[in-house]
């Protein structure tokens, strides 16, 4: 389930940062977005090593809970993923 969940992130995050990025810089917009990414998990391998080897499956898997926590409160943060509607005839 955490897989399929973590895929679906990965997925939609190219359509987030085609809506949040200007035309003129969308393309160095949604490689800066990978690019960040891509480091997260690399540095995610590490994090979840130390996790297992201090405290066991219990802090690894509280990390990832405090994890998506954080992206979920950041992703609510931003407005401008939401493209807006023109109601016609209203």
């Amino acid at each position: 389930m955490s897989g399929a969940l973590l895929n679906a992130v990965q997925a939609t995050m190219y359509a987030l940062a085609a809506h949040v990025y200007p035309t003129p810089i969308r393309g160095t917009g949604v490689g800066v977005t990978v690019a960040t990414g891509r480091l997260g998990n690399v540095a995610a391998s590490y994090v979840g090593s130390w996790a297992l080897s201090a405290g066991g499956p219990s802090l690894y898997f509280q990390m990832w809970a405090a994890a998506m926590a954080l992206v979920f409160v950041f992703l609510a943060l931003i407005r401008r993923h939401i493209p807006p509607t023109i109601l016609r005839g209203r």
